[in-house]
């Protein structure tokens, strides 16, 4: 029931006729539609109305905001206020937005009636366009019946009749795309000459773009094929077919087929417009025949076709891949704008990779002759499609502008409508099934069978829903008799009925964490991969199979292995690419982690460990398409008690769960414990521990889980979620293993109970490569007794247990030793024959001396072999014990079989530890030789890009200037130098505006160090007054300001030439050097600086001395002539210049490219510093070379980088490679 605000009434009073009174008698039995809603469609006004539900408890007449928003702007201004609320049958309240008159009419076509009606305007979302309700339903005197699907109403032509919409119908109008008056696209004329050729226009695309990208298009209409005649052919050297027939086979003659007059006619009108394009010519002897065929296409219009069957039997197969549709499809959801092109008359995909080879992948994505530019922001739409039209025109590839479109925000690509937030399936793929009959042959159901696998990849339980088809498929192959059976049609008009809202998909971003649910049936199992955002979980993909006869007997357990392992094989670039958590209410990953495991899932176990897969149980399900996903298992399916096992966890609220991680360490020099805690703010509490105890390496994990739960319980911590990479101490904790260790059951005793102290406490356990920094922090406590910088250490005196050690003789684990000593002591032998016959061979050069295992040499003596534990103890003494010197892997490993020892790979393992000790890392040689390629900086014109620096201190001169501040333009190479008594960013500022702007105009860009007279706040706010963008150069690295540096260079050599010693007077020097330097002709311009300046050379005191030709036969009068005819000859002399330039720099960067060794690190990489760069600790002899280590927070290219401390506090400027060594940790 319903109950509406009290209206006015506008309907007039009707006049009783006779034909009001005929009786509406309903058939014995129509259709079955009773459990179906009764909706129909009717006339309101003008338009057209479907999907209007028929309601007789509802007391109002409802029209819903979306349909009410799609009508005529004169329409909606009709609106008129309502001030009281709509009522629900269960109390609930909405305010509509107004309330609308429409006549509206209910009929059969030609018996039917029209009626005023009053419609409420509600703003809620529903399946229906509108509601009638019980006050028009009254006015027409309508009789209803659910159980019939009809509504029957007396007209004056007799009795009409209106049926409900067939589900089919509905499935079709809610499968189209809906457009609103503002998603109308720009159907606009490209060509007048052919305006039946149009072109489609985005409806978002705002009017500047719009108005641009039109005037491109005209500009690019070459592009376009309006007829056969515009295609000029791809040139020979981008792309020649050939046909490559086999020698052994005869040529083939079709026998001629005859055809209908009209298609006859088509074909006629296409060869004659191919033969006057040049396209094809007439021969006349042919060895192959073939039949034309006349296909007809999707918008009515027929294409022809020729059947080349005995053709391609003839020739090899083409392997040439196609590309994947799915990544495709992915690529372009995350781009807002796209241009969906076709190529005129279709193209071979090879050619077009090769075409597109830089574009596709960055802006354009190809399928055989259908493109998509994809451009992410609107400002990048223009230069997208000017690319890829540069390039459709350099290979004589056109387009066909009736099926382009651009600047879209949707369209059909590949079968499936790109949208803003992923895609969905295209209408006609569905309209495809829903329209289909029932099948009656074997032919319909493959038919049907092929339409629903493309579009499988929309269909949650895809498998399940076909079974009874593939049933239908088998029978009639078996038994060559065609039966389809009821279940089969049920399944069909279930089908049906699942097709009228698909869900739409996207597409995962980078490094985003995958969702995936599990389901199994008797026969099928099925998966779907999802993703959560803002809390709402959206489908990329559903899986499924049919289960073999073998397969269906597995238990629950495997089926649901089975689905997983399908999916990880179905979509590997997902599970390659992503973490993926696994959603389930089964004990998964206890089963595949148990020693004991099945053949099979053993081998699923070890396909399924390269990914990085994390179980957890099933949360609540957000959204609706995920809820309608199957269930995990079937209803009705016995399981066992112990299928139902899983551990008993708690769901942590949102926004307030902690984050712990933590790791312990132990070695040779100590052990440590590092712990990172995370507030639910995303505030880090970084801490290292030395611990002063003897601790094995688990022992050590538990002491940091520990200390990391004391942390949170000390900052009142209520919701912790722990992540450690101990795979023993987590699944203790999560009674996964058993702890039969008496330390170990101790400290799992001690974890247990501060667990309690929290309300919600998750231990899990991740992978090394996901607790990095807590790794660094317990391996540098481990290593170091002195404390750290910018790491808190504490140090632990006493365990977090009581141990009572006793020692105890263990045996040795087994090592490559063990085969040898057991052939050679007792004779025995491995099963396999080739490894007995090699471990023979083998033992020849080995000897058991009173126990101990030695190997023979030719020359020396007996070498003692060593297990790798005792391998690592002998390394560590020879490198750094008493008697090391820290030496390298060669020497030592020259020293161990001096002293009689051996064991396999000696040179690889002595590398493998070496290169992790601290020391030698620190102390290591400063190379010279460059890390990077040499990047060359140029300026497009003169005085655009200045580089200033300092030079000096030198000694006190007059005013007490000892400081010269120097600036170089990139372009003309002028120079500019002022000497300064003290350097601050006042000094810098006026130097830059009495030398620079008011001289030559303000710069674009200034290049400087990180001094601080050039980072000072009043500098950095006058170059933004002025628009002038400062670029500061990596620290300590001064190829980065080069120009300048050289210029520096030769200034000071210079004065100091003049000068022949050092002394005050260098000021007066200064200005006879910089007029040497704009005097002279720079090798890289073969210019002066001068003449780049002023287009023309300045006269040089030598040419006064001894006349030169120009100062002999100079003219006054014609002088000011000449001056303007080399201003007017200034620019070219400029662009030659930079020519000239270019060339001398690519020669350059050529030879000193040769040289570089190139290092490059990555991010989350450790890393040193250079010591003598970044003088944080003293200079001197005993000084290291490097300190650190440090992390690479950020790869800036071109050898730059952002750094941060372990404790993730970033560093401040950027460092290059050259003053930056690998550490190894």
């Amino acid at each position: 029931m319903m109950n509406g605000p009290l209206r006015r009434d506008k309907r007039v009073g009707q006049r009783v006729e006779d034909w009001m009174h005929a009786p509406l008698t309903f058939p014995p039995q129509i259709g079955n539609y009773s459990e179906s809603a009764m909706t129909v469609a009717l006339r309101m006004g003008g338009y057209k109305l479907r999907r209007v539900l028929v309601d007789t408890g509802s007391s109002a007449d409802i029209i819903y905001e979306e349909c009410f928003r799609r009508l005529a702007p004169e329409d909606r201004e009709r609106l008129e206020p309502v001030f009281e609320p709509l009522s629900g049958f269960s109390g609930e309240t909405c305010m509509p937005i107004g309330q609308i008159d429409f006549p509206v009419t209910m009929g059969d076509g030609t018996r039917d009636r029209t009626v005023m009606t009053t419609f409420l305007v509600v703003p809620a979302k529903s399946e229906y366009n509108a509601i009638i309700g019980r006050p028009t339903l009254g006015n027409l005197a309508a009789a209803v019946s659910t159980a019939h699907g009809l509504l029957m109403l007396p007209t004056p032509r007799g009795v009409a009749k209106v049926w409900a919409e067939k589900p089919m119908m509905i499935a079709e109008l809610s499968s189209q795309p809906r457009a609103s008056p503002s998603d109308k696209t720009e159907k606009w004329v490209i060509n007048p000459r052919f305006p039946e050729q149009t072109v489609t226009l985005g409806a978002s695309l705002s009017p500047k773009i719009r108005h641009h990208l039109k005037q491109l298009l005209q500009e690019n209409m070459d592009i376009f094929a309006f007829t056969h005649s515009d295609m000029t052919g791809v040139p020979r050297d981008v792309a020649e077919h050939h046909l490559g027939v086999s020698q052994n086979i005869k040529p083939y003659v079709q026998k001629q087929r005859h055809m209908g007059e009209k298609r006859k006619k088509f074909i006629t009108s296409e060869v004659q417009k191919l033969e006057a394009a040049g396209i094809v010519r007439q021969i006349k002897n042919s060895t192959w025949i073939a039949n034309p065929v006349v296909v007809p296409k999707a918008d009515g219009t027929w294409r022809m076709c020729v059947d080349y069957t005995n053709l391609n039997k003839a020739c090899p197969k083409d392997a040439y891949p196609l590309p994947v549709i799915d990544e495709k499809v992915d690529s372009l959801v995350p781009f807002r704008l796209k241009c969906f092109l076709d190529a005129y008359k279709g193209y071979h995909q090879r050619m077009m990779d090769k075409v597109f080879k830089g574009q596709i992948g960055k802006n354009v994505e190809v399928y055989v002759d259908g493109l998509v530019i994809k451009s992410l922001q609107e400002n990048r739409l223009l230069p997208d499609i000017v690319e890829t039209f540069t390039a459709l025109r350099k290979n004589s590839i056109k387009l066909n502008p009736g099926k382009c479109s651009f600047g879209m925000e949707e369209g059909k690509f590949l079968g499936v409508i790109i949208t803003k937030e992923g895609f969905r399936v295209h209408p006609e793929k569905v309209a495809a099934v829903v329209k289909m009959q029932s099948p009656a042959s074997l032919k319909e159901v493959q038919a049907l069978n092929g339409r629903l696998v493309a579009i499988n990849r929309f269909l949650s339980k895809h498998a399940e829903r076909s079974l009874p088809f593939i049933s239908v498929l088998k029978k009639c192959l078996s038994e060559k008799q065609f039966e389809w059976t009821t279940e089969a049609e049920q399944a069909f008009q279930d089908l049906k009925a699942y097709l009228v809202n698909l869900p739409a998909l996207t597409a995962p971003q980078v490094n985003e964490v995958l969702k995936m649910y599990l389901s199994t049936s008797p026969r099928a199992v099925s998966s779907v991969l999802l993703v959560e955002r803002a809390d709402v979980q959206t489908p990329i993909y559903y899986i499924s199979r049919v289960l073999t006869d073998a397969e269906a007997n597995y238990s629950i357990l495997e089926k649901l292995v089975l689905a997983l392992v399908h999916a990880s094989r179905r979509q590997r670039r997902y599970f390659q690419a992503h973490d993926i958590e696994i959603l389930t209410s089964y004990p998964l990953q206890h089963v595949l982690r148990k020693p004991d495991l099945s053949g099979r899932l053993c081998k699923w176990a070890i396909e399924l460990g390269v990914y990085s897969l994390t179980f957890k149980p099933r949360t609540a399900v957000k959204g609706q398409v995920i809820a309608d996903f199957i269930s995990e298992i079937p209803a009705g399916t016995q399981v066992t008690p112990e299928d139902l096992y899983l551990p008993k966890s708690k769901e942590i609220p949102a926004g307030q769960t902690w984050e712990l991680h933590s790791d312990g360490a132990s070695s040779t020099d100590g052990a440590g414990a590092g712990v990172i805690l995370i507030s639910p703010a995303g505030k880090e509490y970084a801490r290292a521990y030395k611990l002063n105890f003897r601790a094995s390496n688990n022992e050590a994990e538990y002491e940091a889980l520990i200390a990391g739960l004391k942390l949170a319980l000390k900052y009142k911590a209520k919701h912790v979620r722990a992540h450690i990479d101990s795979l023993l101490a987590a699944n203790q904790i999560n009674a996964e293993y058993e702890a039969k260790d008496e330390a170990m059951a101790k400290y799992l005793s001690v974890c247990k109970a501060l667990i309690k102290a929290f309300e919600t406490c998750v231990v899990m356990h991740v992978p090394r490569s996901k607790n990095k920094k807590a790794d660094a922090l317990s391996k540098l406590a481990s290593c170091f007794a002195e404390p750290l910088q910018n790491v808190h250490v504490e140090e632990m005196k006493d365990p977090a247990i009581q141990i009572h050690r006793v020692n105890v003789a263990q045996q040795s684990p087994e090592s490559w030793t063990t085969p040898i000593v057991k052939y050679l002591t007792d004779g025995r032998l491995p099963l396999d024959k080739g490894e007995a016959r090699k471990l023979r061979s083998k033992c020849e050069n080995y000897q058991m001396v009173n126990g101990i295992l030695y190997r023979r040499t030719y020359l020396g003596p007996l070498l003692r072999c060593v297990d790798p534990e005792e391998a690592n103890y002998l390394i560590r003494e020879i490198h750094m014990g008493i008697c090391g010197i820290h030496a390298g892997p060669k020497a030592v490993v020259a020293k161990l079989k001096g002293a009689g020892y051996y064991w396999p790979g000696m040179h690889a393992m002595a590398v493998e530890e070496l290169k992790r000790c601290m020391s030698c890392q620190k102390y290591a040689p400063v190379i010279s030789r460059p890390k990077n390629n040499l990047i060359p900086v140029t300026s497009a014109w003169p005085f655009q890009k200045w580089a200033v620096d300092i030079v000096g201190p030198f000694p006190e001169a007059t005013g007490r200037v000892k400081f010269l501040i120097v600036a170089v333009d990139y372009f003309t190479k002028w120079v500019e130098a002022k000497p300064l008594a003290t350097i601050s960013a006042v000094q810098v500022k006026k130097f830059l505006w009495e030398f620079i702007v008011c001289r030559f105009g303000i710069p674009l860009y200034l290049v400087t160090d990180n001094g601080t007279q050039f980072a000072d706040k009043l500098l950095k706010q006058w170059c933004t007054e002025l628009q002038i963008q400062q670029i500061f150069t990596s620290v300590a690295h001064p190829q980065g300001n080069g120009q300048v540096e050289r210029i520096n260079r030769s200034i000071l050599e210079g004065i100091k030439t003049r000068l022949d010693f050092e002394g005050a007077s260098w000021v007066d020097e200064v200005p006879h050097v910089l007029w040497a330097h704009r005097t002279m002709k720079k090798s890289s311009t073969g210019e002066t600086p001068f003449s780049l300046t002023y287009g023309s050379e300045a006269m040089i005191p030598a040419e006064i001395g001894i006349p030169s030709y120009r100062h002999l036969n100079s003219h006054l009068i014609n002088n000011d002539e000449e001056i303007r005819h080399n201003l007017d000859l200034l620019e070219e002399r400029r662009e030659l210049a930079a020519f000239k330039e270019k060339k001398y720099k690519e020669q350059l960067k050529k030879y000193y490219n040769r040289h570089v060794h190139k290092v490059t690190f990555k991010e989350g990489e450790y890393v040193l510093r250079s010591n003598e760069a970044s003088r944080t600790l003293p200079l001197g002899k005993l000084a290291p070379n490097w300190e650190g280590p440090y992390v690479v927070k950020k790869d800036l290219g071109k050898g730059a980088y952002e750094l941060a401390h372990l404790d993730g506090k970033p560093i401040p400027r950027t460092w290059n490679s050259a003053q930056l060594r690998r550490c190894y940790i």
